[in-house]
């Protein structure tokens, strides 16, 4: 088998009043043909950087800034000492905290619903109103969730055999309908590199635990994640048209990430897991399939990131910068991210803790409001929603618990049922048989 690639991207740099942004794209076309779960990596060393700014690389992206401009691509320029890319970073970093600790302290976000729903366990219909304005109908019919066992809950309900779960619709049920699928389930929390056919990094890397994940027994043993419970279940189906088989139904993925930083998948090419699962998504499945829409969540385990000895206080700036270069990553495979925020636990026995983690979403409100709200993509210069959030963290604080950091099946349910009304709505939205909110019928 032989693949032609050939892909495109740059690093988009501008500079507005205090705000200082940058894009990490890759732009790839595979005609060649096989298995989706081959192993695609070139076996070369490079970090992520390497990858997304070398030369064979155009700019195909641009973020639009907080006062509707466009950032123009300046190109990329490294500092070369590691001592000076340190400072340059922290720097940076503490600026970019800096503006967006004022936009929460500013109060001016809550009065703001543009970008953001406030989730209602008894109505719905606020956040399933802007996710349909904001949220396009992704080209065939493709979703992909990603996130901590939070997330997983929301995917599966903790329950494979509930033929309600967004696990059963969009998972199980199109490879019941659809005669050409190809799907990938690894329940186990180690050998994650078996579900891609990948190479494990030689030698391997052990996580630094004051930057990144994993801290437990994906640390001790290589190839192996702290959480269980939730693996990798990954879904393609072919078109009509590329196979005879009428299959345009919604069909979604699951990629159990739990850090927004971790080490727990490493390749040859790229150390961290968000950087390979990232250039996965872009390099074997958009060129096929189109951007997926891409449904996430995680904070839980990065709060300890940095407490080795259980002294240290939570490192918000790391968890922030973290999460804004996996956004980064995520910009050329996702059609639009929908960020689910983590709930309230249950009590104040562990580092989670309720004042904590409403802080945190703030911080994370304001990163996307200023950096990620809209993006800027190819050559007319329109500006296209990029990032939505549902925030469920204040009806979670009362709602109930199974334990400390998981809501009970009957609230995740109530989650999930709202992206499933979603899906189902986009999913008619893209066969244009969905009138109003602004769709146009076709038929």
């Amino acid at each position: 088998m032989t693949l032609s690639k050939k892909a495109n991207a740059s690093v988009l740099l501008g500079t507005m009043g205090v705000v200082v942004l940058s894009t990490l794209i890759i732009c790839a076309t595979n005609p060649g043909s096989g298995s989706i779960f081959r192993r695609s990596l070139r076996l070369r060393e490079m970090t992520a950087l390497d990858f997304y700014s070398s030369a064979d690389y155009k700019p195909e992206y641009q973020y639009k800034s907080v006062d509707g401009t466009s950032i123009g691509s300046s190109g990329f320029s490294f500092v070369h000492s590691p001592e000076e890319q340190a400072a340059s970073a922290t720097n940076e970093e503490l600026h970019k905290l800096a503006l967006i600790n004022s936009k929460v302290a500013s109060g001016t976000m809550r009065q703001q619903n543009d970008i953001k729903c406030v989730f209602d366990l008894n109505n719905a219909e606020e956040c399933l109103a802007l996710l349909l304005r904001r949220v396009p109908a992704p080209m065939s019919h493709r979703w992909t969730f990603m996130g901590d066992s939070q997330m997983g809950k929301i995917w599966d309900l903790n329950d494979k055999r509930n033929q309600d779960t967004l696990y059963h619709r969009f998972y199980r049920e199109p490879q019941e309908l659809c005669t050409m699928c190809e799907s990938r389930s690894h329940n186990s929390r180690c050998n994650l590199h078996d579900v891609f056919l990948w190479e494990r990094r030689d030698p391997w890397e052990f996580s630094d635990r004051t930057v990144e994940g994993p801290l437990g027994i994906g640390r001790q043993t290589p190839g192996c994640a702290d959480q269980s419970g939730h693996g990798y279940q990954l879904l393609e189906c072919h078109l009509d048209g590329e196979t005879g088989d009428p299959c345009e139904i919604p069909v979604a993925s699951f990629y159990p990430i739990e850090f927004a930083r971790d080490v727990e998948l490493q390749t040859p090419q790229f150390r961290t897991t968000q950087e390979n699962i990232a250039h996965w998504v872009t390099t074997e499945h958009v060129p096929k399939y189109g951007r997926p829409v891409c449904v996430m969540g995680a904070m839980y385990h990065d709060i300890r990131i940095g407490d080795i000895d259980g002294s240290a206080e939570p490192d918000e700036a790391r968890f922030i910068s973290n999460l804004r270069e996996f956004f980064r990553l995520l910009q050329p495979a996702c059609a639009h991210i929908i960020w689910i925020t983590p709930n309230a636990p249950n009590t104040e026995d562990y580092p989670q803790k309720t004042p904590l983690v409403r802080r945190w979403n703030d911080l994370v409100e304001g990163m996307i409001r200023t950096e990620f709200s809209d993006v800027i993509r190819g050559e007319n210069g329109v500006p296209v929603p990029f990032a939505t959030i549902i925030d469920h963290f204040e009806a979670s604080i009362d709602g109930p618990h199974d334990d400390n950091a998981h809501m009970s099946r009957d609230y995740a349910s109530k989650v999930a049922n709202l992206l499933v009304e979603l899906i189902r709505r986009k999913a008619n939205e893209r066969k244009g048989v969905l009138v109003g909110d602004g769709v146009e019928e076709v038929m």
